[in-house]
């Protein structure tokens, strides 16, 4: 195996060639990137100006100039880019020569010690030294051109240039578009001619209150203004308000639901700004326990309804669920103090306990937790039925009559009770003394049937 010939011209000449090709390669990918970075900001920035596109827009179009502009320079001469072989570079200073028919190769493998063992040390020192005396004539500017990268340098040149003069005549346009592009988050506007303020943008509002947005039109001030209103994902709807004294506004006479909304006046326009409507809170879930009084013999029940009619002395059982979190409640009743409730830890149960005694309506009033907006509930009714007396009719005798000893006396009678009937007795007196009385049984039928009665009336 023949030794490593000592240091010489080629390797130095091959490192100029292949330092110059990298140069192209990155000389190149620049020019691609301006060719293309410059050309789509500009479309981006316009799309931009007409939509107003939000955050999420205007990161698209960052992410699309970013990755198109990269793609492009990759493609056109960054994906040439090489580290230094000298096989390789001598082969591409052949292909550009041409005439030297592998001289260069056959000397950097002669260098390396890569032929095959046996090879003549003479043949080697020969090839060697006319590779020597041949890198000696070659140049690397001819070698490797830069002539192709004209067009492209005098394409990025015009565009850039254009940049600069969009710069001097608007300045303050191609900074808030550099800025809005390049940081999607940023909050700064295209400037214009005519100038808005809204005070305060994001607003939020309790269900069913009034509320104003009162816009501030400054600069070149139209006559009057378009009002966008958009609820979920419907289409805008526009309304014009006239400009008064540099202001115009618009009125929510009664708020019901979230929605957003853009105002629009001379050459200037807002972004979409957002109105939450924070809802009452809401029964979701009600059960009502009826302990009935002893008296009537009644199975205790559970109903789901808060209007009820009950027998007096009930005792009520409310478990209330609402649809959302709340802070405190109160239970407000007719020609009474508004009465405290306590609020489940996750603020959404209610528990009551009571004893009614006597008809009335209610409501309950209650703070949500998210705002600490208050809210009155619908208001509901409780009827007592009070225990009234009970009805009591002789039906047979008719009229008076003459009872015998030892002969049956027949008495019907009609008995009526709202709760039912409890006991029956019989009272009479002989012959003005004091008055007695004799206990009946009720048959199983609600007392109804005949009831044959031991009565010594003498």
């Amino acid at each position: 195996m023949s030794q490593a010939l000592p240091t010489s011209a080629l390797e130095p000449c091959l490192r100029a060639v292949w330092q110059r090709t990298q140069r192209k390669h990155i000389s190149a990918g620049l020019l691609a990137l301006c060719r293309w970075a410059i050309p789509l900001f500009l479309l981006g920035m316009t799309i931009d100006w007409l939509s107003y596109m939000p955050t999420a827009g205007r990161a698209v179009i960052l992410a699309v100039i970013v990755g198109v502009s990269l793609y492009q320079a990759w493609r056109h001469g960054w994906r040439q880019i090489r580290r230094f072989n000298a096989t390789r570079t001598a082969l591409q200073v052949e292909q550009q020569h041409g005439g030297l028919e592998s001289l260069l190769v056959t000397a950097v493998q002669f260098r390396e010690s890569k032929m095959a063992h046996g090879t003549s040390k003479e043949l080697i020192d020969a090839t060697c030294s006319q590779a020597e005396g041949t890198v000696g004539e070659l140049k690397p500017r001819k070698i490797v051109n830069f002539n192709n990268l004209k067009t492209p340098l005098y394409i990025a040149a015009g565009l850039v240039g254009l940049v600069l003069v969009f710069a001097v005549i608007n300045s303050p346009f191609l900074a808030a578009g550099l800025a809005r592009i390049f940081n999607p988050w940023t909050e700064i506007a295209y400037p214009t001619k005519t100038q808005l303020d809204l005070g305060a943008k994001d607003l939020v509002v309790k269900e069913g209150d009034s509320a104003k947005i009162i816009i501030g039109v400054s600069g070149d001030v139209p006559e009057t203004a378009s009002f966008y209103v958009r609820t979920g994902d419907g289409d805008p709807r526009e309304i014009e308000l006239p400009v008064t004294d540099g202001n115009c506004e618009y009125t929510i006479a009664s708020a019901s639901r979230d929605f957003s909304y853009r105002i629009k006046a001379g050459d200037a326009r807002s972004d979409w700004y957002q109105v939450r409507v924070i809802a009452a809170p809401r029964i979701e879930n009600v059960q009502v326990g009826l302990e009935f009084p002893s008296y009537l013999e009644r199975e205790n029940e559970t109903v789901e309804a808060l209007t009820l009619t009950v027998p007096q002395h009930t005792r009520l059982h409310w478990e209330i669920t609402l649809d959302r979190p709340i802070r405190e409640a109160v239970l407000n009743r007719d020609g009474k103090e508004p009465l405290p409730l306590t609020v489940s830890e996750d603020g959404r149960q209610l528990v009551i306990k009571e004893e009614v005694k006597a008809s009335r309506g209610y409501s309950f009033s209650w703070v949500e937790k998210e705002r600490g907006f208050d809210f009155t509930s619908p208001r509901y009714f409780l009827q007592v039925a009070s225990d009234q007396e009970p009805r009591v009719e002789l039906t047979s005798p008719e009229s008076n009559l003459v009872a015998m000893i030892g002969r049956p006396l027949n008495l019907t009678a009609r008995i009526q009770d709202d709760h039912g009937i409890g006991s029956t007795r019989v009272a009479y007196r002989v012959n003005q003394r004091d008055e007695a009385t004799v206990d009946l049984n009720l048959s199983a039928q609600a007392g109804q049937g005949d009831q044959p009665v031991d009565w010594d009336y003498r």
